[in-house]
């Protein structure tokens, strides 16, 4: 009952307000008990775009929380934003490019998955030993994930492992072995190649 009551105010403070602060509250405000509503979680997500494609830093980190929060809740509509995230992933801010890396997370799909992965692993060869790391982990944990639901090629996927490997500085040695050995393992057609990938 709550949540209809406010419903019609919300809209008419997001509708008129231009204050930054009191949008991104009705925006989380929406996310966090309103998401059934459909009209007002367009209208949050409408705002969210500036948000998150605006210059200033800041603002766009607050937009990057947010959708956050909407990856948890109802993933498949900000499905949009999927691009503006590995768009950031270029960003110098390291918050930003961490918050982006969880969207991203969230969002990919066993039908996006090696376009996402590939773009992640383009940002490695530039990146500082920090971000490498953070990058790898990414990449293996999405993968990984409910023991490689997402993956369908699993010698395109030996092949970003034998990549990961040889990231310099990489802390993902014992992880990397272990997939290699865990996929010999569950995948009989990839015993070979698993074996002459290490």
């Amino acid at each position: 009952r709550l949540t209809k009551k406010i419903a019609e105010p919300l809209k008419g403070i997001m509708q008129q307000t231009m204050a930054k602060s009191l949008l991104f509250e009705c925006i989380t405000t929406v996310c966090s008990g309103m998401t059934a509503n459909e009209d007002i979680v367009e209208m949050a997500l409408g705002h969210l775009k500036d948000f998150v494609l605006d210059s200033d830093p800041n603002l766009k980190y607050l937009g990057f929380k947010a959708l956050e929060q909407f990856v948890r809740h109802i993933p498949q509509s900000v499905l949009r934003f999927g691009n503006a995230a590995l768009m950031c992933l270029s960003t110098a801010d390291p918050t930003i490019r961490s918050s982006a890396l969880r969207v991203i997370s969230g969002l990919v799909s066993k039908k996006d998955l090696k376009e996402v992965v590939v773009r992640i692993l383009d940002h490695v060869p530039a990146a500082d030993t920090a971000y490498r790391n953070e990058l790898s982990d990414v990449v293996l944990k999405i993968c990984r994930r409910e023991k490689y639901a997402l993956v369908s090629d699993f010698s395109w996927y030996l092949n970003v492992l034998v990549e990961l490997a040889r990231v310099p500085g990489s802390t993902h040695g014992k992880e990397i072995a272990f997939q290699i050995t865990d996929i010999a393992c569950r995948v009989e057609a990839m015993r070979e190649d698993a074996v002459q990938s290490v």
